[in-house]
């Protein structure tokens, strides 16, 4: 193992979205999502933690090396044992209180770690080592002949590193501009460990987003190995909080380029290691993708600009003003670079649609020239693309399409291309598809909300709220400050989790940051009690008509979420009249219905209604499908509707 890294055969590496599912006695494991189900009943895992399950259940009961674990799970990068230590204590915790009976670890002294499961022969089945095996062959014989295959392909793997270690030794560049030292995090009143265990994080899930070197520094000052950045910061206990601040320097001009502070209850102390790191992982995973091969040229001042735009992207929409400044920053900076000019044409598109129509047609015709200019430089940026379909006018859906389309020819590994096609698929009624695209996009880029946000809405709208719901449950760990992300979680809840479930959910969001107003949460209190049969239906109707009226406290006050879940709640509740009534009067009030909101499982009624037809062309959606050839998905299951005749 080096100090330093070293790159490592695809065929050994564990690549998460890749990895098939597989079986531990009577536990599912699920790598893609990083998530063990037993019973129905899922649970969480860190990527880093769910590769070490991975790599120990591929060794098919050999023990694997400490050293092993590294070089394929950390690409060599020198971390630390704790982040080993870590990660093992957390999968005996799932073996031994969560899980009892499906596996154990064993610790081999002098030698590494063994999975162990009460019959071999049914770890990994799915895994590609374990497709070879005869399994008409008796149990015995089939345990001994996976731990003689296990053997044989652990000394493969181990001579495979050598190689691979000498050769990089030779081949590896001495400098990446990626290169980054994680020190110490100074503490005051807490305990000191948690400073060693926060900076153990931050580079074991740095070194998850396979950035090329981490260096792992014990001290707070000393040598950085020629590292171009230093992650540090500060941790402090304040009452029943802890706070940690978090900040990110060049090494070299010894300039700030990033700062954060994210609190959470001292309880929770756990998940705020998690969130911290995953945070710096994030955002320095975003930087290399958008710097690119210019990261070398890169003035530290750009990087700042391009730290801060990428961070604010992450708040949209509450900072999507924030996050076109510092793109415009960005690009003045580094007028050349392809991504600039993306980038910031991407955030002037989405700016638009919240400025007065005067300004909203400058932007967008900036936005334009900009995203031309980011394709006149790199032919191949898929944002470039994403922008110009994104201004495409509504009524022309068929052209909208061609260029995200044309986006991912040009750049399939596009983590945001595929979520806004899948967007797109939703408000056109082709919602299989949809959940595909944006599923792609999620698994491209898990840290993302929006993204998260987009796949919570894509599953609800597939009428697959329970696996929406083990969404949501993820998303209250990684993003608990993120309201718009509350807000999605609330609104799906409300329509189709159950209802004492949903109330739970309001409740919560009531005590948060940004509740609703009080009579409006009165309102859903009532919705869901009717949903339960406790409430008369027709009364609810009314409340919920009222406050979609046109008034300053109406529709104009709602937010396009609350407005579709009005709506779909009428819808459910058989008032198809307010619900047309409601989206006729946003429509000519110029407010923001998703058309997606037509797709729901809860307005199914509004579908087999003639006035579906007449509101559907408005929107473009019959000329789409006609252009397209495509019916929307309703269609196979519900002939009644005129569009499908």
């Amino acid at each position: 193992m080096t100090a330093d890294g070293a790159g490592i055969d695809p065929a050994l590496s564990v690549d998460l979205v890749r990895e098939p599912d597989f079986w531990l006695g009577t536990l599912q494991v699920r790598p893609s999502m990083c998530q063990v189900v037993r019973d129905g009943h899922s649970i969480d895992l860190q990527p880093k933690i769910m590769q070490v399950l991975v790599v120990l259940a591929r060794a098919q009961g050999r023990a694997v090396s400490r050293e092993e674990l590294f070089a394929i799970c950390w690409g060599g990068a020198f971390v630390g044992d704790d982040s080993v230590h870590r990660c093992i204590a957390r999968l005996r915790r799932l073996a031994q209180e969560e899980t009892p009976g499906a596996f154990s670890i064993v610790t081999q002294s002098k030698v590494g770690y063994r999975l162990v499961v009460d019959d071999l022969a049914d770890v990994g089945t799915t895994l590609e080592e374990a497709s070879d095996f005869d399994t008409a062959m008796p149990s015995e014989r089939r345990a001994g002949a996976i731990r003689g295959h296990g053997f044989i392909l652990g000394v493969a793997a181990m001579l495979l590193l050598g190689l691979i270690a000498a050769v990089v030794a030779f081949t590896r560049p001495t400098q990446s501009v990626y290169r980054i030292a994680v020190a110490n995090f100074k503490v005051e009143g807490v305990g000191g460990e948690i400073g060693d265990s926060l900076a153990d994080r931050v580079a074991a899930a740095v070194s998850d987003r396979h950035l090329p070197i981490v260096t792992r520094v014990r001290s707070s000052r000393g040598d950085f190995n020629g590292a171009h950045y230093i992650v540090g910061g500060d941790i402090q206990r304040i009452g029943d909080q802890t706070k940690v601040h978090i900040q990110l320097d060049d090494a070299l001009s010894g300039l700030t380029l990033w700062t954060d502070t994210i609190t959470r209850a001292t309880s929770d102390s756990d998940a705020l290691q998690d969130q911290v790191a995953e945070k710096v992982a994030d955002l320095m995973d975003l930087t290399r993708r958008w710097l690119g091969p210019n990261g070398n040229s890169a003035k530290p001042e750009a990087i700042a600009a391009l730290l801060t735009a990428t961070d604010t992207m992450r708040g949209m929409p509450g900072t999507i003003l924030q996050t076109r400044e510092a793109f415009r920053r960005f690009r003045d900076l580094d007028p050349d670079s392809s991504k600039a000019h993306s980038g910031f044409a991407m955030a002037t598109a989405l700016s638009s649609f919240s400025q007065t129509p005067d300004t909203s047609a400058q932007w967008r015709t900036e936005a334009v020239a900009e995203a031309r200019r980011a394709i006149a430089l790199d032919p191949n940026n898929g944002e470039g693309y994403t922008v110009l379909g994104l201004l495409t006018s509504a009524k022309d859906l068929a052209t909208r399409e061609t260029w995200f389309s044309r986006g991912l020819a040009a750049d399939p590994n596009d983590d945001n291309l595929p979520n806004f096609l899948g967007v797109f698929l939703l408000e056109v009624g082709r919602v299989g598809e949809a959940v595909i695209w944006i599923d792609r996009s999620v698994n491209l880029d898990p840290l993302s909300s929006p993204k998260a946000q987009s796949m919570i809405d894509a599953l609800s709208t597939a009428d697959r709220f329970s696996e929406a719901d083990r969404l949501i449950a993820r998303a209250d760990r990684l993003w608990p400050d993120d309201v718009q992300m509350r807000r999605t979680i609330l609104f799906r809840s409300l329509l189709y989790a159950q209802p004492a479930q949903a109330l739970e959910v309001l409740d919560r969001f009531q005590h948060a940051d940004k509740p609703l107003p009080v009579d409006r949460a009165l309102i859903w209190r009532a919705f869901e009690k009717a949903r339960a049969g406790e409430h008369s239906d027709a009364e609810v109707e009314k409340r919920l008509a009222a406050v979609s009226s046109n008034s300053d406290a109406g529709l104009s006050s709602l937010g396009a979420d609350e407005l579709g879940a009005s709506i779909a709640a009428l819808a459910s509740l058989g008032d198809k009249e307010d619900a047309f009534r409601i989206i006729d009067l946003a429509r000519t009030m110029h407010i923001n219905v998703k058309p997606s909101v037509l797709f729901e499982p809860a307005t199914r009624s509004l579908r087999s209604d003639p006035r579906f037809l007449r509101l559907a062309s408005g929107l473009g959606l019959v000329q789409y499908w006609a252009l397209a050839r495509r019916k929307p998905d309703f269609c196979t299951q519900q002939s009644t509707s005129t569009v499908c005749s």
